[in-house]
C-alpha cells in the first residue's frame, strides 16, 4: 500500500482566465510576472521564473524517466522501494503526453525538487480540479523556500490549466509540510474556519 496520508487539504482558487493552457500546452508555458503565458514556450521544455527569480520549468513527455527517477528517490526516502523507477517512468510518460500530469521541476540537472499536478474532471465546475500528488524538495535543498516556489508554481500552472480548485494529502506526523500548506492558504477544515478536520483513507483492491 501507498504511503499512509491521514489529513486532506483543500483550497479553492479564482476562476482562470479565457485562454487556460491545454494540453498541448504544458512543454512550453513561460512565467509572465504573476502567472504563466498561455502562449507556447520554445521547443524544449518550457521555463518558469517565479517571483523570486529561481528557475523552475515546466516538464513534458520527454522528461517521463526524469520524473520516474525523482518519484523513486522520493519514495525511498520514506523506505518505500517499489515500483521501480523506470516502470514508474514509462506510466508517466502517456499521462504527461495527454496532459492528465504535470510536473514543474526545481533548478539544477538534475532538478533539487518537483511538484506533481493530476487533473480530474468536475461534475461541479467546468474545468478540473487539480490534485497536488507529490511535493519534493532534496534534503540539501530544504529551507531555502524552494518547497513553497514550486507549490506557488504548481498552483499557477493549475490555474492556466483551468482549475478552480486544489487538493493534497499528508502526514499529520509530517509538520513542516503542513505549515507550509497553511501559509499557502490550504485548510483541512470542512466548509473553511472551524469545521471538523477532514480525513483520507485508502486500501488496496
Amino acid at each position: 500500500m501507498w504511503r499512509s496520508l491521514v489529513a486532506r487539504f483543500v483550497r479553492d482558487e479564482e476562476a482562470a482566465g479565457s485562454n487556460p493552457v491545454t494540453p498541448t500546452d504544458l512543454r512550453g508555458p513561460r512565467w509572465t510576472g504573476g502567472g504563466l503565458s498561455s502562449s507556447p514556450g520554445p521547443t524544449v521544455v518550457g521555463v518558469v521564473i517565479d517571483r523570486e527569480g529561481r528557475g523552475l520549468r515546466v516538464g513534458g513527455p520527454d522528461d517521463a524517466e526524469l520524473l520516474g527517477r525523482m518519484l523513486h528517490e522520493f519514495n525511498a526516502e520514506f523506505g518505500q522501494t517499489e515500483p521501480p523507477a523506470d516502470l514508474m517512468g514509462r506510466l508517466a510518460g502517456p499521462q504527461l503526453a495527454s496532459g492528465e500530469v504535470a510536473v514543474v521541476f526545481g533548478p539544477g540537472d538534475p532538478p533539487v525538487g518537483f511538484a506533481q499536478l493530476r487533473y480530474r474532471s468536475s461534475l461541479y465546475e467546468p474545468g478540473p480540479d487539480a490534485c497536488l500528488e507529490e511535493l519534493w524538495v532534496r534534503p540539501g535543498a530544504r529551507g531555502t523556500g524552494l518547497g513553497r516556489a514550486l507549490l506557488e508554481g504548481a498552483m499557477d500552472l493549475a490555474r492556466e490549466h483551468g482549475a478552480t480548485r486544489i487538493d493534497l494529502n499528508t502526514s499529520v506526523a509530517d509538520e513542516a509540510a503542513r505549515a507550509l500548506y497553511a501559509k499557502c492558504g490550504f485548510t483541512n477544515e470542512e466548509l473553511g474556519a472551524g469545521g471538523p478536520s477532514m480525513l483520507y483513507y485508502e486500501r488496496d483492491l
